[in-house]
């Protein structure tokens, strides 16, 4: 029987947050951790290669339940355009050139911030260690990162958010809207 997995259903049960660690109504524990791309499209077919092995192995080693959100927004690109618009040091020629191509890019919605996150839970009775959990998640934590970065991602871990950062990023998980925060 498949199971199948209920794509961001985890961040509606969740009864409290403590030390980056969500705590879910089903006695199960998760983190989320930001995992910042690589461009794919930019490598040689022997390092696109390398990278598909990688994930495979990131695959095979990671053989827990995980989610993966990918968070799409429009970047504003107001204050870069602004910047090199207005760069008393470039030459004028190539500044034009560019601002005009930023603003074409723009406006026919090709500049998009995408942010990847990836929650991680175990499942264990609450009453009996925290620290237990902690650790556990921990050892998951250090499996992921160590796999990515083999893929060439940066991982960063969440868990040093406070509560109130940590939320608002569940939130807009959730909802659409700006964030008061800058996620790394």
């Amino acid at each position: 029987m498949v199971k199948q997995i209920k794509n961001t259903q985890i961040l509606f049960d969740i009864l409290d947050i403590q030390k980056g660690i969500l705590i879910l109504k089903n006695n199960c524990f998760a983190r989320i951790i930001k995992i910042q791309p690589i461009n794919f499209n930019l490598k040689s077919e022997h390092e696109k290669d390398l990278v598909i092995d990688s994930y495979r192995q990131f695959l095979k080693v990671c053989n827990f339940d995980f989610q993966i959100i990918v968070k799409t927004r429009k970047e504003n690109t107001k204050s870069h355009v602004d910047y090199i618009c207005n760069n008393k040091n470039a030459p004028k020629h190539i500044q034009k050139q560019y601002c005009n191509y930023i603003n074409e890019l723009k406006n026919s919605n090709y500049i998009f911030l995408k942010s990847f996150y990836l929650i991680y839970s175990i499942k264990q009775d609450y009453l009996k260690n925290l620290i237990k959990v902690e650790k556990e998640l921990n050892s998951k934590y250090s499996l992921i990162k160590e796999c990515l970065e083999k893929c060439g991602n940066d991982v960063y871990d969440l868990s040093e958010y406070n509560d109130d950062k940590l939320c608002e990023l569940i939130s807009n998980f959730i909802n659409e809207g700006e964030s008061l925060y800058e996620f790394y």
